[in-house]
């Protein structure tokens, strides 16, 4: 089998990602990363904007600090703020459906 083309993954990750297709942005941006893409900043940007969107906070805090390490700008922190109150916000939820 031969290596998919890192630039037509990232292409399809971007796509994925502009569509809302937010588990394939997921997928598509996992491979893309498994075939040496893990430098680069924009694919874990889409990465944990996607797995925000799609409700997989634990994989979010993870590409959050993965983006941040090659991209210490304020738009990481606005997203990790958002994934923080959406967490607080699936907590609280929680609580109200167990008490």
């Amino acid at each position: 089998m031969t290596e998919p083309d890192k630039q037509t993954l990232k292409l399809q990750v971007m796509l994925a990602y502009q569509l809302s297709h937010w588990e394939e942005a997921i997928d598509t941006a996992q491979v893309a990363l498994s075939y040496g893409l893990k430098d680069d900043r924009m694919l874990w940007q889409w990465l944990s904007i996607s797995a925000i969107k799609a409700g997989d906070y634990a994989l979010a805090d993870y590409a959050l600090d993965q983006w941040q390490s090659k991209d210490p700008s304020e738009l990481v922190e606005r997203w990790r703020e958002t994934l923080q109150l959406l967490k607080a916000k699936r907590a609280t939820q929680r609580d109200s459906h167990t008490s």
